[in-house]
């Protein structure tokens, strides 16, 4: 966990590696082995590295030929080795249309994935494959249905943010709920929550990152004053932190929040957290900064400037140099971000490229 009073203060194959910015170390998974392994690039996406920096957790969309069997969309888990290498590819072949989300149980073990507009859940066993029913929606009986785009894990607990439903299918206020994936059907929400009373109180919302119960951030546009950021925990309430011309990327991560948002001045990122109500400015830049992405435990920031629309740098900020920002890539396409979760492992997908993994340096 970030030191959030010293920052007050202040993806077999491919044969390259190289150095960027000291010792960080690149390795490059190109499409070309990624396609060896099975994998159809249709709508590829990499959804998670894990803590180990060695785990990828992505999905793909199989051809005609795969669909005709009932098997419409795939997980896929890769297994890397120390130097970043694949070791190892598993498919998980699933007769769901289309995967809205997925993340790891708090154990690692399994994935929880969500379809059909929040109303189905299912969980997926990552040893043996089995694939079984949290939640469905059924005629008739009651349920909860989650925001398909909402699976937070944190601290060892999952939460997501939905609504519970009658048996007459009349839905009662929004909630944010933690998941116990041992259980099933409603019995598998409990409530932590009661997201309405502070909904009502926002005007003119945009993203929000409700992903703790206590701490959230809320991002607001209006088109005569621009954007503001408003900040949510249990002791203060709704509590506006940051306004500015447009906010042009957000990530959260539980309490945790990054953001990047123009000003006359040019464009901040900023980091924050709901619980403590702690805010930084970590990065100063008079070129656009866009797509921040933020490690689960807060330690690694990733966030990327764009000079010209189609050579984009990339840019790594981590606690242990006290948030000193430095150049990880540059002169890349516009990339899907994704760090590990203990911050150590940055990892770059485009639809041409393939993977680009980053060892960072320890420092």
């Amino acid at each position: 966990m970030i030191s959030w009073r010293r920052l007050g203060t202040l993806l077999c194959g491919l044969a390259l590696a190289t150095t960027l910015a000291g010792a960080d170390t690149t390795v490059k998974i190109p499409m070309k082995e990624l396609e060896k392994r099975g994998v159809y690039p249709r709508n590829f996406s990499v959804y998670h590295i894990a803590d180990d920096g060695r785990t990828i957790l992505a999905a793909d969309e199989p051809d005609f030929t795969v669909k005709k069997k009932g098997v419409f969309n795939r997980l896929w888990l890769f297994k890397l080795n120390s130097d970043l290498k694949i070791e190892s590819a598993k498919p998980y072949a699933l007769p769901i249309y289309k995967i809205e989300q997925a993340n790891f149980t708090p154990d690692m073990k399994s994935v929880v994935i969500s379809s059909k507009r929040g109303s189905d859940v299912h969980k997926l066993n990552l040893e043996d494959g089995a694939l079984s029913v949290l939640e469905t929606h059924t005629a008739g009986e009651p349920g909860f249905r989650i925001h398909s785009d909402i699976f937070s894990l944190y601290l060892g607990k999952l939460y997501t943010v939905g609504y519970f439903y009658a048996g007459d299918d009349v839905a009662g206020d929004e909630q944010m709920v933690e998941i116990d994936v041992s259980k099933t059907g409603k019995d598998a929400f409990t409530p932590v929550l009661d997201m309405a009373p502070i909904q009502k109180q926002l005007t003119g919302l945009r993203i929000a990152s409700t992903l703790h119960p206590q701490g959230m951030f809320f991002y607001c546009a209006d088109k005569a004053t621009g954007w503001t950021v408003q900040r949510w925990n249990v002791a203060g309430g709704l509590q506006k932190i940051d306004e500015g011309q447009m906010v042009t990327g957000t990530w959260g991560e539980g309490p945790l929040a990054v953001y990047c948002i123009r000003k006359t001045s040019g464009s901040e990122v900023v980091m924050a957290n709901g619980q403590s109500g702690e805010k930084t400015v970590i990065h100063n830049s008079p070129d656009n900064m866009v797509n921040p992405c933020l490690a689960k435990d807060g330690n690694t920031v990733v966030m990327a400037s764009e000079p010209t629309p189609r050579k984009v740098t990339y840019w790594v900020a981590q606690d242990s140099d006290g948030f000193k920002v430095r150049k990880l890539a540059e002169d890349m396409p516009r990339c899907t971000l994704r760090v590990s979760h203990n911050g150590q492992v940055v990892g770059m997908y485009n639809g041409v490229q393939g993977i680009t993994l980053i060892k960072l340096d320890s420092k």
